[in-house]
């Protein structure tokens, strides 16, 4: 099933549920390919520009993704990752290395805290990464996320 079509049959459900479309956020392995790839990018932005009613973008910081969106006047949210690890160019650690999710309450708060107040993230390697979020992913299937 195609990204505008999933987006499409979204609406259908919130038109007959009364509600509205507040922003896209691609998911997993489509999301981390948008931040680095211009054609999965462009493809998601094209599905938002189709969308009648200005939709935000939920996207990384200095990703590919928010660069052209910002160049198609799309509003960015720039999004971090409460329980994630990052690498220095800002992507994040992969599930399949050591260290990718924080498990640790202490060092996900830090974490956040280091990326709000500060608006830098720790890389995996220990270098300070400059970073700007306006909302925060925590992931549900994380374990200790209560």
């Amino acid at each position: 099933m195609s990204i505008k079509q999933q987006v499409s049959d979204l609406q259908n459900v919130l038109v007959s549920e009364n509600a509205q479309l507040h922003h896209i956020k691609p998911h997993g392995a489509l999301y981390n390919l948008a931040a680095k790839d211009k054609k999965t990018a462009r493809v998601i932005i094209e599905v938002i520009k189709s969308i009648a009613d200005p939709i935000k973008l939920y996207a990384p910081f200095n990703s590919v993704i928010a660069k052209i969106a910002k160049e198609e006047h799309i509003e960015v949210k720039y999004e971090a990752f409460a329980d994630r690890n990052y690498n220095n160019d800002l992507s994040l650690v992969s599930r399949k290395n050591t260290g990718a999710v924080l498990h640790e309450k202490e060092a996900v708060l830090y974490h956040v805290l280091s990326m709000i107040k500060h608006q830098k993230v720790k890389s995996l390697s220990g270098v300070e990464v400059a970073i700007k979020a306006s909302t925060i992913c925590v992931h549900g299937d994380t374990q200790n996320v209560i």
